[in-house]
């Protein structure tokens, strides 16, 4: 899972968390979720994934599937997200 080969790097209570990795996997890879408000009651977030990966031919094929394979789970990430979010409002 996600806590199991990230760690906290930074974290601003109700705005943002950033988290970081390094494996033999996927190389290092940084995540940053960020909450924009847009109004009184309602708010985006926004995430960003940077990843590094050696400069090899394994590491091109790498940089060439890692962003169709983040895309899957960044979107799962996100409505999981918001889900939580939309049933700790109605709390």
């Amino acid at each position: 899972t996600l806590c199991r080969i990230f760690r906290l790097a930074s974290f601003e209570p109700g705005r943002s968390i950033t988290l970081d990795s390094t494996t033999a996997r996927f190389g290092r890879v940084g995540l940053t979720y960020v909450a924009a408000p847009v109004d009184a009651r309602h708010s985006r977030i926004v995430a960003k994934v940077v990843f590094a990966t050696a400069r090899t031919p394994v590491g091109l094929v790498k940089r060439l599937i890692l962003p169709s394979g983040d895309l899957v789970m960044m979107r799962k990430q996100l409505l999981t997200l918001k889900r939580l979010a939309e049933r700790d409002a109605k709390l």
